[in-house]
This record gives C-alpha cells, structure tokens and sequence, in this order.
C-alpha cells in the first residue's frame, strides 16, 4: 500500500513510494554541504528537499 500523506522530514524514497511518485523534473543545487532539490509535479505542486529530506510542501488550491 502507498502512503496517501507526505510529512515534513520524509525522504526522497519515501516520497517516490508514495502516492505522489516520481515528479514531472527536478531542479537540483549544490551549496557548500547542502543538496537542494525542487520536486515538480506540475499544477502548482512543488515539494522542496534539503538534503534527502522534504523541507516544504506547496500544493495549488483550486
């Protein structure tokens, strides 16, 4: 069964085993030690990682 909800400190497998599955592009940045990552699924859906982690989550209200 796949996780139906995402929560902040989720990693990125995590994430891709969820319902919401891998996103439409990635955009990545490498800053000193931090891996910065932009998970777009279009719509207005973006989910932000720091570091394998999931930091923010914004979600289109329509």
């Amino acid at each position: 069964m796949r996780v139906k909800l995402l929560y902040i400190g989720m990693s990125t497998q995590q994430v891709l085993n969820s319902v919401w599955g891998p996103p439409d592009n990635i955009t990545r940045s490498v800053i000193g030690w931090r891996v910065l990552e932009a998970w777009n699924y279009g719509g207005g859906n973006v989910l932000y990682f720091e570091n394998d982690r999931l930091q923010r989550i914004e979600t289109s209200r329509r």
